[in-house]
């Protein structure tokens, strides 16, 4: 039979298992946050998680955002493919909804029953690309949007990318606010239909649309659209017109090749953004027909605070400047400008700068513009030379000044020092209190550049060091924190090194006055200096109140008032919590003293006190702690060691949930009654003397015992254990417990063992079991062949009295083990034969808990085998789990596990 006992190795692999899928990182994660995840994947990858696991193979179908990308397969498979995801979803409602596909006429009706399967999951973003390979072709081969999506109340942002839209007669998109079209041929008054159908559309953006027709956009009052953005290329009807107007309109963007015949923009005066370009493909190429058009538009958005204007519109301002000077000026704070700085561009960007008395940031965005001509740049950096006299105070509020792609037109070194020029003559006409220039990376190459060149460099060089030391200064990622986190970080440092930090920079000279948390530890200095620095940090603190003062110093009956001061101080800045720390050299003599009656009137007048802790407090007298009607006391902590033989220690409380007694039972008296509502307690000796029992307080620890066997967690060190073995032979079943949590810290040896089998036979409500191995001072050599026999002896007594034990967790295993010198040499078998007493406990609890679901074993990670230690010990953790798998089992769906 022995032999066939070890074929139960299968559990250990579903264990393992198991293990795997709780160690999961993801399997934590709630489903939101999961369908999050998902929710960035298109739906052929979604899918594919299905095989991860078992929670993941039905996570696909409550994806709230769907989105369908071309696949590499035919037609058939891709359009049975989207069918059957949107048949197999289950989700009540879908947040986005996005398909992007190469329509084709044959499917008009499966696109259509996509896009009815989203409106009717009450879809909120919807968008829908079918582009193609050939987007030159008119919009005629266009997908036209079905009329019942022009219903929907749930949709908030529609996009959309070569469709054909007819509005219907009763259209309402009531709750679209953000719309969006590329390629998007519109019928006659369509636009005026759209303003209609949304009353809350507040962005709308066109590329490309009714790019061979007329583009009329009115917003008048009662409209809520603040932003607007209109891309065009050049292949629109140059007999078409563009007319804009809108009164509430805040932001507007104009991307145009100007190649309609009209473009009209007017009654915006709510404009507070314009962005003016033209495509990168006509960049530069500057249509003189249309210097009308170009004043008129800038003449509609010249009250704006943001401006951005591309090169054709600075050439434009060159034929302007040369005219009507003078007749057009701005009101922008910031001017950002798209130029290649070339000779011809010069004279519109000085207009811009002359006319605009009220910028403070200037963007310039250096580009390879290209109408330049490089034959005239050697006349370039003149022209700044001689505007010097028309620039007097007229730049007196320009601040910023950002310069991108700096040396990115740059041919030979001779640009380099024009562009340096230019720079330096722009920073000594402003006042701005930052200069910054981005470099374009990429290859320079010089040809005989002239010692004034290596001059400009060198002065260009120290430029650019003061820059970057202005910038690494700014760029420190503590200086952006708010003062309360940086507060809250120094709350977590003594006052020596939070002053320290005062010298990093000027923020920081005065931060630490303001500080919530004062932590003053023992310094290495003399006493008359320690206390000086106190004395000193306290008189400068500024802050209005004190979150917690923390204060640990040695020997303080030379210095009582330099204390009561520093307390004092603490108390008039309302104090929420209040450290002191006065422990000396001398730990034997008191600690904290109370007078007769004091813990009586802490009690009075503390009424709302839920915690308290005391650690050898009246140790050389009666110690009596009442809590009763009315107290908040819900925790209660007392730990003592060297306390005097002739005192008392008493104990009540009604309200009192959890309580904690650590004492060497050297008292003569030990009264704990009256503590009803207690849910926790834990009784245990000090470390020096756990093991070491007294016969003489047999009757003090039945009667701590009986006040507290209703609680519901307990736990109980070596002496009470074997006060109870003694109990089991005067008086049996005369103490039964409620507990449904019992640790017990016990050397399992054959002292403890009848104490250990009596709290599992009187504690009929135990669901887990904790047994902390230890050494016990007090344990006898013993056989332990006649320990094991103590657990079969025991077992019929145990019938039907375990039926509620469910966890059982077991630590420090192999810290009993003893490895003597004279044993180094031993075997595994050897240390085995030393663990049967552990091994014996462990066999009885799997042969008598019938719904035990869980042994967790935790191993002593310090003892030592002498040589090859690790070796024998992973060969004696081997051993022990092939026994353990061999015993019987009464539950079979206990799972052991070692840690």
């Amino acid at each position: 039979m022995e032999a066939a006992m070890p074929k139960r190795p299968k559990i250990p692999k579903e264990t393992h298992k198991n293990h795997e899928e709780k160690c999961d990182p993801l399997m934590s994660l709630p489903e939101p946050l999961l369908h999050h995840i998902l929710s960035c994947l298109a739906m052929k990858d979604v899918i594919r998680t299905s095989v991860l696991s078992k929670r993941w193979r039905y996570m696909r179908l409550y994806v709230p955002c769907l989105m369908f990308s071309p696949s590499k397969m035919s037609r058939s498979k891709e359009v049975a493919f989207i069918n059957q995801s949107l048949l197999l979803h289950k989700g009540p409602a879908i947040q986005k909804f996005s398909l992007t596909f190469l329509q084709h006429d044959a499917e008009t009706h499966h696109v259509n029953s996509w896009i009815y399967f989203a409106k009717t999951r009450n879809v909120n973003k919807l968008n829908l690309d079918f582009r193609n390979n050939h987007p030159e072709t008119p919009s005629v081969c266009c997908y036209r949007l079905p009329n019942f999506l022009f219903s929907s109340t749930s949709l908030t942002a529609l996009s959309l990318v070569r469709c054909e839209i007819h509005f219907p007669v009763n259209c309402k998109l009531s709750s679209l606010k953000i719309l969006s079209l590329e390629q998007v041929d519109f019928s006659s008054g369509a636009v005026d239909d759209l303003t209609d159908a949304t009353p809350f559309l507040e962005s709308l953006s066109l590329t490309n649309c009714q790019r061979f027709a007329d583009l009329p956009i009115y917003m008048f009052f009662g409209s809520t659209m603040t932003t607007l953005k209109i891309h065009e290329s050049d292949q629109v009807s140059s007999s078409s017109m563009l007319s804009i107007a809108g009164d509430y309109i805040a932001s507007f963007e104009l991307v145009t090749s100007m190649s309609r015949k009209y473009y009209f923009i007017r009654r915006m005066k709510s404009l507070e953004s314009a962005s003016l370009a033209c495509n990168e493909v006509n960049c530069g190429l500057y249509k003189a027909d249309k210097e009308k058009i170009i004043f008129e538009i800038l003449d509609n958005v010249r009250h704006v605070k943001y401006l951005r204007l591309c090169s054709c519109y600075i050439h434009a301002l060159c034929n302007h400047e040369e005219k009507i000077l003078n007749c057009l000026s701005f009101d922008v704070s910031c001017v950002a400008m798209k130029t290649g700085l070339m000779k011809r561009k010069l004279p519109g960007i000085g207009y811009m700068l002359r006319h605009s008395p009220n910028i403070k940031t200037l963007i310039i965005n250096i580009d390879k513009i290209q109408a330049k001509k490089c034959n005239e740049k050697l006349e370039e950096g003149e022209y700044w030379k001689l505007q010097e006299p028309n620039f007097v105070d007229l730049l007196c509020n320009l601040k910023d000044v950002k310069i991108y792609n700096f040396q990115k037109n740059l041919e030979d070194g001779c640009g380099y020092a024009f562009g340096a020029q230019r720079l330096s003559v722009w920073q000594s006409w402003s006042c701005c209190d930052r200069f910054s220039v981005e470099l374009d990376v990429g290859p320079l190459q010089c040809q005989g550049a002239s010692q004034d060149m290596e001059e400009t460099m060198l002065k260009r060089r120290n430029i650019l060091k003061k820059t970057q030391k202005n910038g690494e200064e700014k760029c420190d990622p503590l200086k952006s924190l708010p003062e309360p986190l940086l507060h809250h970080i120094l709350s977590y440092l003594t006052m020596k090194d939070v002053i320290r930090t005062s010298i990093l920079s000027k923020r920081w000279r005065y931060i630490w006055f303001y500080v919530p948390c004062l932590k003053f530890s023992p310094l290495k200095m003399s006493r008359s200096k320690e206390v000086a620095f106190i004395n000193q940090s306290l008189l400068l603190h500024k802050g209005p109140a004190i979150q917690k003062f923390s204060l640990t110093f040695l020997q303080p009956d030379a210095e009582p008032h330099h204390i009561d001061s520093w307390i004092y101080f603490a108390k008039t800045r309302n104090i929420n919590e209040l450290n002191l720390d006065f422990r000396n050299n001398h730990p034997e003599t008191p600690s904290v003293y109370f007078s007769g009656g004091a813990i009586a009137d802490l009690t009075n007048s503390t009424p709302i006190l839920e915690s308290i802790s005391l650690k050898n407090c009246q140790r050389f007298a009666n110690f009596h702690v009442y809590m009763f009607y009315g107290s908040m006391m819900k925790t209660l902590k007392i730990q003592e060691d060297q306390v005097s033989s002739s005192s008392t220690l008493a104990i009540a409380g009604h309200s009192i949930a959890s309580f904690e007694l650590v004492t060497s039972m050297s008292r003569e008296y030990y009264f704990i009654s009256r503590v009803k509502s207690l849910e926790s307690a834990s009784l245990r000796c000090n470390e020096v003397n756990c093991g070491q029992y007294k016969a003489d307080k047999e009757k003090t620890v039945f009667e701590i015992l009986v006040n507290v066997r209703h609680v519901k967690y307990l736990r109980l060190c070596s002496c009470y254990i074997q006060a109870l073995c003694r109990d089991k032979e005067q008086s049996l079943n005369c103490l039964s417990f409620e507990a449904s949590c019992l640790a017990i810290k016990t050397g399992l040896t054959k002292g403890e063992l009848p104490g250990i089998g009596y709290m599992l036979r009187h504690s009929p409500n135990i669901k887990t079991l904790i047994i902390n191995i230890d050494k016990i001072q007090a344990k006898e050599s013993h056989n332990h062949s006649e320990d094991g026999e103590y657990w079969k002896v025991q077992e019929p007594n145990f019938v039907d009295l375990l039926c509620n034990l469910k966890d059982v967790k077991i630590y420090n295993f192999l810290k009993n083990l003893e490895v003597p010198e004279s044993k180094q040499l031993s075997t595994t078998e050897d240390f085995l034969a030393d663990l049967q007493n552990d091994m014996n406990f462990l066999r009885f609890l799997l042969n008598n808990c019938k719904v035990m679901e869980r042994m967790t074993i935790t191993t002593f990670k310090d003892v030592q085998f002498g040589r090859n230690s690790e070796n024998k010990k992973l060969k004696l953790l081997f051993q022990v789990t092939q026994e353990l798998l061999a015993f019987s089992r009464a539950s079979r769906a206990v799972q052991i596990s070692f840690n």
